[in-house]
């Protein structure tokens, strides 16, 4: 009987633990922003409350091994905001549909639609243009 024990719990193991090493997470997968003892990343906060806990936990997990394309939530605005270039200029490039069929649209009701308020040497430079340049 305890000859027919141990070669029943050798075998559950011998089929177990192949099973059980093949779930392990990679090493790249522990080295990404969201492994633990990472600190905060905007990244893995899923409810966007400013931290991560366990409700982030309990939303992604209902979507897990699933996939699709990653979307923006776009439900926020920078207002306000006054953003600091270092070597890192602002580009706006793509294909830009109806209706305005332009990168930047700046609409206001009154003041200065837009403001140079210093330039070392161009405040605004159109290097090429098919038709309009600068419209105002």
């Amino acid at each position: 009987m305890r000859l027919r024990t141990i070669l029943t719990l050798a075998l559950t193991l011998g089929l177990l633990l192949p099973a059980v090493a093949a779930a392990a997470p990679t090493p790249s997968a522990l080295a990404g922003p969201c492994a633990p003892g990472q600190t905060y990343d905007p990244a893995c906060d899923v409810d966007h409350d400013g931290d991560v806990d366990v409700m982030d936990v309990q939303l992604s997990a209902g979507h897990w091994n699933q996939s699709g394309t990653w979307m923006s939530d776009n439900d926020h605005d920078h207002l306000g905001q006054t953003w600091v270039g270092s070597n890192n200029p602002l580009k706006i490039g793509g294909s830009f549909g109806a209706p305005d069929y332009a990168a930047l649209v700046l609409a206001n009701g009154s003041g200065s639609g837009l403001s140079v308020g210093a330039a070392a040497a161009t405040g605004v430079y159109v290097g090429s243009a098919g038709g309009t340049g600068l419209l105002v």
